[in-house]
């Protein structure tokens, strides 16, 4: 794994703490150069760290980093950064959607405001930033004949919550997942058309 991520840019969305961070600091070990976005720019009161605490906490190990701000539902500010980083770094090799909504309220609970930002985040925004970075990872498959890597966070369901309790988290984050998996699938398909031998 660290020869695949020498050298490589590595763009985590909700990387300002948790598994977010966790990814990040490990990548930047393998001597990534470490992209996040997080809308989390001043401390919350109920969760530590901001974009800037990441980048402080990877800097400090050596790392090279770039911090930026941003809700990935926000399409003009994804495109932003996407080609901030494509600036910066000469492209993505990676993209990590980690940014995700939770509400573990059943689903009589549930209110639909609740259920629309997990839409939002989870898929909208795994959408757009997974779509913006694909002319980098494009890219990256034409040069090295692989395929850029897009991967989604998505944590498996607890066996012990009953269905009616998780049916929103799991429409979300299914529907996320497949659509990085249908997005991988295309480029890949899209590109050893194209490419000779």
């Amino acid at each position: 794994m660290s020869q695949v991520l020498q050298g490589s840019t590595v763009m985590i969305s909700g990387g300002s703490r948790g598994i977010g961070l966790a990814i990040a600091m490990a990548a930047s070990r393998l001597g990534a150069s470490i992209a996040l976005i997080a809308k989390t720019e001043t401390p919350h009161p109920k969760l530590p760290g901001t974009v800037y605490t990441a980048a402080k906490a990877i800097a400090a190990e050596g790392g090279t980093v770039l911090p930026l701000v941003g809700d990935i539902r926000d399409e003009s500010r994804v495109q932003d950064a996407v080609q901030t980083v494509a600036r910066t770094f000469a492209g993505i090799d990676f993209c990590v959607n980690n940014a995700n909504a939770i509400d573990l309220s059943g689903t009589a609970e549930l209110t639909l405001k609740r259920f629309d930002l997990m839409n939002a985040v989870n898929v909208r925004g795994t959408w757009l930033l997974t779509q913006a970075c694909l002319p980098s990872l494009w890219r990256v498959f034409a040069v090295w004949r692989t395929s850029g890597a897009v991967r989604r966070i998505a944590a498996s369901l607890s066996r012990r919550s009953p269905a009616s309790r998780s049916a929103a988290r799991c429409g979300t984050l299914n529907g996320a997942t497949a659509l990085v998996v249908s997005v991988v699938v295309v480029v890949m398909r899209s590109h050893s058309r194209r490419l000779p031998g």
